[in-house]
């Protein structure tokens, strides 16, 4: 088993902004569990955290617990930011009418000029709509739509997927879609909407959403929460063995948007 010496300073954050994502988002804040896998002088933690229901562990085991729980909020945070992309995907994709909207919301937030359309018309007999955009010094073309209204939203659907691939404000661009998720779940008579999340190594899952041979793990993970019950070394009810928690998971993860609490 690799075991990670100790890291820079300056990685000692995601805890903090876990708990940011956790009270922004008004869910439950993330609860830790750490396990030494190592010996009393020679300790090897491991840790685990659980956060709106779903779990994850650490990528390897660390000589301090700090590091330790650090370095499962990472692997949290970066699975986070995974599904609300995968999830604001799939409404852009599913329904275009909030791009324009999400796009104007995001250029408030984010302080910038909103996005400047110009849209051109051919065909005479069925007309043809392409529009194009500028914002934050970049042009993008959507695709061919029946109406001017359509080709913008086309429009803005492509700048947000950009936003979402490489910005550097992506997370603020996630957090809108999300609140326009709640919307259009609300709109269209559905609690959530429900998206496939790929295998993330680091990802342990939910007792209620995960079939397969982990679930026995979420289970033992949420009562021993409940339970108070310390998790120290090897307990085969609680945790697999760590050949297991280091695999990934050969499935996907069915993962939904849950209602503001």
């Amino acid at each position: 088993m690799e075991f990670v010496p100790a890291r820079n300073p300056k990685d000692f954050l995601y805890k903090n902004k876990l708990q940011e994502y956790a009270q922004k988002s008004l869910i439950p804040l993330p609860i830790y569990q750490t396990i030494n896998e190592g010996k009393q002088h020679a300790p090897k933690f491991r840790s685990f955290v659980m956060i709106d229901g779903v779990g994850f562990v650490s990528s390897s085991t660390f000589s301090n617990r700090k590091e330790a729980e650090q370095d499962a909020a990472r692997i949290a945070l970066e699975g986070i930011l995974q599904k609300t992309k995968q999830e604001g995907m799939h409404l852009i994709h599913q329904d275009k009418i909030f791009c324009k909207s999400i796009l104007n919301e995001y250029a408030m937030k984010a302080t910038v000029d909103k996005p400047v359309y110009t849209t051109a018309q051919s065909g005479s007999v069925i007309p043809v709509f392409v529009s194009t955009l500028v914002f934050g010094g970049k042009s993008y073309i959507g695709a061919h739509g029946k109406t001017k209204k359509e080709a913008e939203q086309s429009a803005a659907r492509v700048a947000i997927e950009s936003i979402l691939s490489g910005s550097d404000t992506k997370a603020l661009m996630s957090q809108i879609i999300k609140s326009k998720s709640r919307f259009y779940a609300a709109v269209h008579g559905t609690d959530a909407l429900a998206v496939n999340l790929n295998t993330n190594a680091g990802l342990v899952g939910s007792a209620e959403d995960q079939p397969g041979p982990w679930i026995q793990f979420g289970i033992g993970f949420h009562s021993a929460i409940e339970n108070g019950k310390p998790l120290t070394g090897h307990d085969s009810e609680v945790f697999p063995s760590c050949e297991h928690v280091n695999a990934e998971v050969p499935h996907l993860v069915s993962s939904v948007l849950k209602e503001t609490k």
